[in-house]
Formats: structure tokens, C-alpha cells, sequence
């Protein structure tokens, strides 16, 4: 790659991550004076926090340079402190959260560590794309969001359908094995 493109890439990353890094602050600072979750949606910010933990694990998986994706691992830790201060707020914290968590933190450990299949990490992508892509549409209809969602999920569902065609069948596999 020539110098000028890798400046370029160098300069999306690095701004991109910057602004990541304190993307939520603002959020986190006015629960905390306000002492109140209203306007924050516990189901809205488990969700992004669900599809930010799925594309940080994917990237990891994927062995992809992690100044392509540092942001997601900040989001991650940004979200989830709004996700406690949030539980705290609305008193839910119970053994069921933390079992529901421990399930939660065994399919992410699962995806980066390549144990899930490929095939099953692009649909958990699609499916976060279609809810978002709902809720875009009810809630704002923001067109260049919408159009955004779509496309990825037109791409993850491209993903699922080249993975599935050249999937190795039984037969070609055990003779690689053999």
C-alpha cells in the first residue's frame, strides 16, 4: 500500500477509536446526577451492547488488526458501565441477571475463540441488524441509518449464503484428512 493510503487508514482509525472513547460519557455523567434512567431504554442498551460485544468478537476472530476495531472493545466497556449504573437505578440486580450473564459471556468467549461456526456468527449479525433496522423505522426513520442496516444486512446474508454454498461437504472433507 502506498504511504499515502496507510496515512489515510492510520488517520480513520485513530479518529474513529478517539471518538469512541468517550462517546458515552455524556450518558454515564447524566444518569449519574440525575439519579434517574428516564429516557434511557435498558432494552435498547443491552441490545447495542449485544451487537457491539458480537462485532468485537467477529473482528477478533477474524484476526483483524485491532486499530480496525479498538473502538467496539470501548463501546463495549462504556455500555456496560451504563448497563450497571442503569441495574442500579431500577434495582434489578438478581440471580437470574448473572446467570443470564455468565450464558452471555460464554457465547462471546465462544465466538472469539473460533469455537462458533462462522455461519452462526453471520446470522447472530443479521438478526442485530433486523432489530436494528426496526427500530430505526419506528422510532426516527432516519433514511441514511436505515440505509446503512440494510446494506449490512444484504452483505451478512451474502456472508451466510457463500458460507453455506462452499461449505466443504463430508466427503471432501475426509479426504483432506486423509
Amino acid at each position: 500500500m502506498s504511504l499515502v493510503i496507510n496515512a489515510m487508514i492510520g488517520f480513520a482509525n485513530a479518529s474513529t477509536i478517539a471518538l469512541s472513547g468517550f462517546m458515552k460519557v455524556p450518558q454515564v455523567y447524566s444518569l449519574l446526577k440525575s439519579r434517574s434512567p428516564s429516557g434511557v431504554s435498558l432494552q435498547g442498551l443491552l441490545l447495542e451492547f449485544s451487537g457491539y460485544c458480537i462485532m468485537m468478537s467477529y473482528n477478533f476472530y477474524s484476526n483483524y488488526p485491532l486499530a480496525s476495531y479498538f473502538e467496539y472493545p470501548l463501546l463495549v466497556v462504556q455500555d456496560l458501565v451504563m448497563i450497571l449504573v442503569m441495574m442500579k437505578l431500577l434495582n434489578l440486580y438478581s440471580s437470574s441477571l448473572i446467570l443470564h450473564s455468565v450464558i452471555f459471556l460464554s457465547i462471546m468467549t465462544s465466538i472469539g475463540w473460533g469455537i462458533m461456526p462462522t455461519a452462526f456468527i453471520a446470522l447472530l449479525v443479521i438478526c442485530m441488524y433486523s432489530t436494528r433496522l426496526f427500530t430505526i423505522y419506528v422510532e426516527s426513520y432516519d433514511v441514511a441509518l436505515l440505509l446503512n442496516f440494510f446494506v449490512s444486512l444484504v452483505l451478512n446474508l451474502a456472508i451466510i449464503g457463500a458460507a453455506l454454498k462452499f461449505r466443504p461437504t463430508k466427503k471432501e472433507h475426509s479426504k483432506k484428512t486423509d
